[in-house]
């Protein structure tokens, strides 16, 4: 495994860079409307706009997570990743939890079937991200970090 996982990304499809006040446009939600008369049920988008670099900060974190999930599961050997979850944080960093689930009294009911030798040794250090929309990019690096966790 790698220490170090690259990411390249080019938004070109719903999202769009206007460099006149650095913000860039995307779909924030869809609104449903369904026809009475006919019953046709129609999506239809609703855009948003935020300033560039906060939106491609957010996106680059998203990313850098869904980048460390695909790598976990190319590289686990078909083991199965339950218990495992991979989340962007607020700071440069991908967070790889390990979730016991424990019952009231304190007993383990739920052990991650992946070791935290074979997890460890499946995940980068870090991911670098490279995000484009239009002709706004952003390089990012974020650390990777293993943290256990216990659910009631």
């Amino acid at each position: 495994m790698a220490d170090h996982l690259t990411v390249h990304e080019e938004l070109t499809t719903n999202h769009t860079y206007h460099a006149e006040n650095n913000t860039i446009e995307y779909i924030e939600e869809y609104r449903t409307s369904v026809n009475e008369t006919t019953g046709n049920v129609t999506k239809e988008p609703v855009y948003g706009t935020a300033p560039a670099d906060f939106w491609l900060k957010h996106m680059g974190t998203s990313i850098a997570a869904q980048a460390v999930r695909q790598e976990l599961t190319a590289n686990a050997s078909n083991q199965t990743l339950d218990g495992i979850t991979v989340e962007a944080a607020s700071k440069p960093t991908v967070h790889v939890a390990v979730v016991w689930t424990r019952n009231k009294v304190g007993d383990t009911t739920q052990t991650p079937r992946l070791s935290q030798e074979t997890l460890r040794e499946n995940i980068p250090e870090d991911v670098t991200v490279t995000l484009s929309v239009g002709e706004k990019q952003m390089t990012r690096t974020y650390n990777v970090t293993v943290e256990e966790r216990t659910k009631l």
